[in-house]
């Protein structure tokens, strides 16, 4: 079993159980070995053998299946929730930048307003005086803008406006 467990079978593949199975054709070998040491089968687990025969065998190997495959559901369920994790935050971050857009567009249609209102009280009332001395033009109408941009009300969202901005994730 030495020599078995020293080829170290499970350092070729990744995953792999840290074990080899010693497949013994018959019981009786197992058991006529056990009758001259019975610490054999310690001995074996302690050098990372499992001794298996026919009876066992399938067994064994079923099981080993069901774990890989548990472990392969456990190993993607962890990456979906780093992922999910990944995502909100950048979902806070992408919040935090419409919520300035949105002001910024706020603020751009005060400015506008503010600039239609001095054309209208200051600008034009100097223009029509001119139009009294015989200068004559063709001025549009403007209208002042009433629509205001919308405000983030998502609990989660109006929760990340609150939050310090992460440095990782806004240079993504």
């Amino acid at each position: 079993m030495g020599k078995l467990s020293a080829k170290a079978y499970w350092r070729q593949f990744d995953p792999a159980p840290d074990f080899v199975i010693m497949f013994l054709p018959d019981e009786s070998f197992l058991r006529a070995a056990q009758e001259q040491d019975s610490s054999i089968v310690e001995h074996a687990w302690a050098s990372n053998v499992i001794p298996a025969s026919p009876t066992n065998l399938f067994a064994l190997l079923r099981t080993i299946a069901a774990i890989w495959q548990q472990e392969t559901i456990a190993q993607s369920a962890r990456e979906v929730h780093g992922l999910g994790q990944e995502l909100y935050e950048r979902l806070g971050t992408l919040a935090g930048h419409f919520h300035q857009l949105g002001r910024s567009l706020t603020s751009a249609v005060g400015h506008y307003n503010k600039t239609v209102g001095t054309l209208e009280t200051r600008v034009l009332v100097t223009g029509r005086k001119l139009a009294e001395h015989g200068i004559s033009g063709d001025v549009q109408e403007l209208e002042t803008i009433e629509l205001q941009s919308r405000s983030l009300a998502a609990p989660e969202l109006v929760e990340a406006l609150d939050e310090p901005p992460r440095r990782a994730l806004d240079a993504a």
